[in-house]
């Protein structure tokens, strides 16, 4: 018996409110994400653990995070952590009072008009989701925010965060690339040999994604072995300098620092390489 195609009957149309509730809603929610993001991140790096409100929110991130790890039979694709959160997060994130006063408060300008018509179009997205019907008001008040949104931002700035959706879609091909420069620099150190620029590690280490929380795992050992490295760097070279720094190798334990970084970096390719 031949295999019947799994394509969609193109008799059966999708209704065309539905349709356009959802384009309106990725833009209007992916939007938010990125502003949040983009804002957030502008007042201070860590801001992931110092301006979400609460526990219960961190633990949705991490939760979310591990269970797609585990779900083996589809590819994995790490996005930003407020990616994690549930929509009515987002109004949550707005609102708390440093957040508001600091980041968006001059965007938005009043507090309730804006927030309360996330809150407003929350049925309507879950209506949307759940593939049940929408009322030709769901799809206005939908049109309605989308507009209100595009007022506040302007058109340019809503096209270029909808598009963004920041993810790290290549994380097992990074975390090799550091593996491969922390084996590399430990051939250098090992050789008394100077150090080539770690290029990887500048540009990993101050990456959103390169979180023990967001990892679920302890990067104590690999930032040791990289710190190690730049005091390495730092030591005197000059003629007859050699024996001082196979000296510094030994009592740094230089190896043993070396294999606990490694073994770290084998487990995080495991946990994130395993849906590859």
């Amino acid at each position: 018996m031949p295999r019947q195609s799994s394509s969609a009957d193109p008799n059966l149309d999708v209704p065309p409110s539905n349709l356009a509730a959802f384009r309106q809603l990725y833009v209007i929610e992916v939007t938010l994400r990125e502003l949040i993001i983009e804002r957030l991140s502008a007042l201070e790096p860590d801001w992931l653990k110092q301006r979400i409100p609460g526990d219960e929110m961190a633990g949705k991130i991490k939760d979310a995070r591990e269970k797609e790890r585990k779900t083996r039979w589809t590819r994995c694709i790490p996005h930003h952590p407020v990616y994690y959160l549930d929509f009515p997060d987002l109004a949550t994130l707005i609102e708390r009072k440093d957040n508001w006063k600091q980041a968006f408060k001059d965007l938005f300008l009043r507090e309730g008009l804006f927030v309360s018509g996330l809150r407003q179009i929350e049925p309507i997205r879950n209506k949307v989701a759940h593939n049940r019907k929408l009322s030709e008001g769901d799809v206005t008040l939908v049109a309605a925010t989308l507009d209100h949104l595009t007022e506040i931002l302007g058109r340019e700035t809503v096209r270029r965060l909808a598009s963004k959706c920041t993810m790290a879609a290549d994380l097992p091909t990074k975390l090799s690339a550091l593996r491969d420069e922390a084996r590399m620099a430990h051939d250098h150190v090992s050789a008394v040999q100077p150090l080539p620029r770690l290029e990887v590690w500048s540009k990993v280490s101050p990456e959103w994604w390169f979180d023990g929380d967001y990892l679920s795992a302890d990067l104590t050992d690999i930032r040791a072995f990289f710190a190690l490295l730049r005091e390495y760097e730092a030591l005197p070279r000059h003629r007859g300098a050699g024996h001082a720094l196979e000296k510094w190798v030994t009592q740094k334990k230089f190896p043993a620092v070396f294999d606990r970084c490694d073994k770290a970096l084998k487990s995080l390719l495991a946990r994130e390489g395993a849906n590859e």
